[in-house]
C-alpha cells in the first residue's frame, strides 16, 4: 500500500495575510504525481495518480489529508480521468491494467488486463 502519506506544510495565514487574505496550504507527496483529474460534478474534488501505486482523492476545502486513498495497482499509476457523472474514474498503470473505481471506494471495482 505504500508509505506515501500526504502531509500538510504550513498553516493558516495570519489575519489579512496572503494575496487575498486566505489561508495558504501545501500538500507534499514523497513520490511523483503523474496526473490529476478534476471531478466534473463536484468542483472541489480531484484525484492524483501517484508513483507509489496509489491514487489520492483530495478536497480543496480540507487539504490537510487525502479524503480517500485508492490502492489496487501493483505499479506506478500514470493516468486518471473521471466519468462524466463524477461517480467513477478510470486509471492506468505500469502494471499493465486499467481499473475502474467508484469515487468513494478504496479498491477498484473492475480490472482490465493488457497483453
Amino acid at each position: 500500500m505504500g508509505g506515501d502519506a500526504p502531509r500538510r506544510i504550513g498553516g493558516p495565514a495570519p489575519e489579512g495575510g496572503g494575496e487575498e487574505g486566505g489561508a495558504l496550504h501545501k500538500v507534499v507527496l514523497t513520490n511523483r504525481c503523474n496526473a490529476v483529474a478534476w471531478n466534473p460534478m463536484v468542483a472541489f474534488l480531484f484525484v492524483v495518480a501517484n508513483n507509489d501505486n496509489n491514487l489520492y482523492t483530495f478536497d480543496l476545502r480540507r487539504m490537510g489529508v487525502a479524503r480517500y486513498v485508492h490502492h489496487s495497482h501493483m505499479g506506478a499509476v500514470v493516468d486518471v480521468d473521471y466519468s462524466p457523472t463524477g461517480r467513477e474514474f478510470v486509471s492506468g498503470s505500469f502494471d499493465r491494467t486499467a481499473r475502474i473505481w467508484a469515487s468513494t471506494e478504496a479498491v477498484s471495482r473492475d480490472v482490465y488486463h493488457t497483453e
